[in-house]
Formats: C-alpha cells, sequence, structure tokens
C-alpha cells in the first residue's frame, strides 16, 4: 500500500474518542468495515495493511476503551505479528479479556506461549481469563502453573482450575 493510504488510515484512527467524549460512530463503522473486508479469503495483502495500521494506532492511543476497540479489530486480521503487542496487555486488568481474545483468535504455540510467560507476574484478577486461555489454546505446558490453583481463594480461578483440571486428566489437552 502506498503511503497515501497509511496517512488516511491514520487520520481515520485518530478520530476515535473514548465512549462519553464525543460521536465517532462512523469512524469505528470505517474501521470495523476495513478489517472486516481485510478479514476475507484470498485479501492477505489487505490483511498484512490493516493489521499494520491497527497494531500502529493501538500504540498511539492511550484510552483503555479505544484500546479495547482496536484489540477486537485485531481477532479479525491479527497474525503472529499481533502476539507481541496484544502480549503487553495481558497484565492490565482492563485490557486483559479483549487482549486474551485477540491471542484466542490467532491461536497456536506462540499465543499460548505468550500467555504462559506473563501468567506468573499476572495479578489475581487477571489470572481466571488466563488460565482459560490456555485451557482453549490446549497448552500442556500450563499444567504445572495452574494445578497451584485448585485450592485458590478467587472463586473464578478455583473454577477454571477445576473446570480444565478435567481435560488435563483425561489426556483432552
Amino acid at each position: 500500500m502506498d503511503r497515501t493510504w497509511i496517512r488516511r488510515f491514520q487520520k481515520v484512527t485518530n478520530l476515535l474518542v473514548a465512549p462519553g467524549t464525543g460521536d465517532d460512530t462512523a469512524v469505528r463503522f470505517t474501521v470495523n468495515s476495513a478489517a472486516r473486508y481485510a478479514s476475507e479469503f484470498g485479501k492477505e495483502e489487505e490483511r498484512d495493511f490493516v493489521e499494520g495500521q491497527l497494531l500502529k494506532a493501538l500504540g498511539n492511543q492511550s484510552d483503555k476503551d479505544i484500546k479495547t476497540f482496536l484489540l477486537n479489530q485485531l481477532n479479525l486480521v491479527g497474525s503472529e505479528k499481533t502476539i507481541s503487542a496484544a502480549k503487553v496487555y495481558l497484565t492490565d486488568e482492563y485490557l486483559v479479556e479483549p487482549a486474551t481474545q485477540t491471542l484466542l483468535s490467532i491461536g497456536g504455540k506462540p499465543s499460548a506461549h505468550a500467555i504462559l510467560e506473563v501468567f506468573p507476574n499476572s495479578s489475581e484478577k487477571c489470572k481466571p481469563t488466563l488460565i482459560k486461555a490456555l485451557g482453549e489454546l490446549q497448552c500442556t505446558g500450563a499444567v504445572q502453573q495452574i494445578t497451584q490453583f485448585a485450592n485458590d481463594k478467587n472463586p473464578a480461578t478455583k473454577k477454571w482450575h477445576c473446570k480444565l483440571g478435567k481435560y488435563w486428566r483425561s489426556g483432552f489437552i
């Protein structure tokens, strides 16, 4: 893509505003439409372009609601290039869910490795989301780290550990 399209896409993403501070409905529709179009089969060049621009916008934004929107768009076009950018948000209690969903949409061992890498340093509020994602990614390397949460005081953490434990014991994961 030429520089004109890059500048235009960034101008559009710079128009995103936090909820309650203005009306950016048309901007969000435009960004989502671009991501949906680029996610279609056979649109690899467009997908790479939109992914790159969304990653750039994600790095430029400071508002967490806007970051959530951009991470949700990366669910459609994200590839392994997105993993390191999403990984940064796995320890943020507000952004852990959209970042995890982005990694789940990419899937594979690199996504599981990114989650497993930040897991020990994540907060108690982030751990249930990360445990669930490791199970969905069938990450057998997580068994040792997650086993310690079998008797956790946090009901959500304990719930996901117990549910996933059935799969690990049966050899499914």
